[in-house]
């Protein structure tokens, strides 16, 4: 596939800190079009935050970005 997917948080902590820093991500996006990851990158994180939070329903965030 030759993207590279991000780790799955191990921990609510981890979790919590993937998704700031996903939202943090897309809010640079469309304010400006500028970004700390890339399209790939974004996307696997998101990707991670999804099976973490398949695993763990009851500690998603509402300010999730899945």
């Amino acid at each position: 596939m030759g993207m590279k997917d991000a780790a799955v948080p191990a921990s609510p902590d981890a979790y919590a800190d993937a998704v700031a820093t996903a939202v943090q991500a897309a809010a640079a996006y469309y304010a400006d079009g500028s970004t700390p990851l890339g399209d790939d990158e974004y996307d696997a994180l998101v990707r991670a935050i999804e099976a973490y939070e398949g695993a763990h329903p009851e500690q998603v965030l509402p300010d999730s970005p899945t």
